[in-house]
């Protein structure tokens, strides 16, 4: 029966889409993954399950790596099962205080940050969590971490920048209420997202990152869009979990601008097959040829939009 649900998965249009898709991008930008052992940025959501997955029916070497921030034993049940017929075997990272690896030092400064009062979390806890990839790679003396970041996820990025821009250009001061119906009720001038690409203020994210000890980050689904996921997740009879925020109760988090736009972009934008190839041409620009990001637009951004809000999410 496994080996017959397993030869219908492989089978099936999604799969076969989105594994030809990773390969592509695998070979266009000349990353050896099949080869070696390959730790995936694992949270439960459908995308790094889809990915985890994927790579190991088709022969790579996958290990799923999930950090717990909080110890949620139910969570760990829930990770734990999640690959039961597919023989894939999760490693759960847990942060306390007296763990003996001493993880828990080495996200303190972060954590610190999180609690910090007005402060969107989200950005510190990936943080931490690529902090503790990073490291078991290390320990492992594996080279290649994934990150299982979409199509979608890569617009969302350049298209944050953009928005950003726009809205300071035309509004001013953030206020989350007038950024989102700003959002949803804008028309994008494609001229003005290749301008601030060119003038380095709006750019996707790395499909290959360099981090610390030479391990690699690569987001090898550039090509594939969410919708081939839910459906794959669809057939694979998966039933996704949703967690809660680590740190903080979920009601009292405000709306990071990058959420806001990514509902702008699942409700309106992939409805347009031709913008979006626009898109992925430009995103491709703020990109060198071996798929690395050209520059950081963020890293300034405090410079060129002052007084937008104190800190940006």
């Amino acid at each position: 029966m496994k080996r017959l649900k397993i030869k219908k998965i492989i089978r099936n249009n999604e799969f076969i889409n989105i594994i030809n898709e990773i390969n592509i991008c695998l070979e266009h930008y000349s990353i050896p993954l099949k080869e070696n052992k390959v730790v995936v940025g694992f949270s439960g959501g459908k995308d790094s399950v889809v990915l985890s997955i994927v790579l190991s029916l088709s022969g790579f070497n996958v290990i799923p790596v999930y950090v717990d921030i909080i110890h949620d034993n139910n969570y760990h049940k829930y990770i734990n099962g999640l690959f039961s017929e597919f023989n894939i075997f999760p490693v759960i990272i847990n942060i306390t205080d007296n763990d003996p690896k001493n993880y828990y030092s080495l996200v303190e400064m972060h954590y610190k940050k999180m609690l910090k009062k007005d402060s969107i979390p989200c950005t510190h806890c990936s943080q931490i969590r690529r902090i503790l990839l990073n490291q078991y790679a290390i320990e492992n003396n594996i080279q290649y971490v994934c990150y299982a970041h979409h199509f979608n996820d890569f617009a969302v990025t350049i298209l944050k920048d953009y928005f950003i821009e726009q809205y300071y250009k035309t509004v001013g001061y953030y206020i989350e209420e007038q950024f989102v119906f700003f959002v949803h009720n804008h028309h994008i001038d494609i001229d003005f997202l290749k301008e601030l690409v060119l003038k380095k203020r709006a750019s996707t994210m790395g499909i290959k990152n360099k981090m610390k000890s030479k391990i690699m980050l690569i987001r090898p689904m550039f090509n594939v869009e969410e919708l081939s996921i839910i459906n794959l997740i669809k057939l694979l009879g998966i039933q996704i979990k949703s967690k809660r925020c680590a740190l903080l109760n979920e009601s009292s988090i405000k709306m990071s601008k990058r959420d806001i736009v990514y509902e702008y972009v699942k409700d309106r934008f992939m409805q347009n097959q031709l913008f979006k190839k626009e898109i992925c041409k430009i995103m491709l620009e703020s990109l060198t040829f071996d798929g690395f990001v050209k520059f950081n637009p963020r890293g300034n951004r405090h410079l060129n939009l002052p007084h937008l809000e104190k800190g940006l999410n």
